[in-house]
């Protein structure tokens, strides 16, 4: 967790990897979902 500016604590992940498709796709598509937010991992494929 770190302390933002006017937001206080969040939480944080990193993700170190070669392929982050691969190794954590499923994990960022459900994430993502829940948050009801776009996936940043299909730009990678439109680009």
């Amino acid at each position: 967790m770190i302390n933002l500016e006017k937001l206080g604590y969040q939480s944080v992940m990193f993700l170190e990897t070669d392929n982050l498709k691969e190794d954590y796709g499923d994990l960022i598509s459900r994430l993502v979902t829940f948050a009801g937010i776009d996936d940043p991992l299909l730009e990678i494929d439109e680009n």
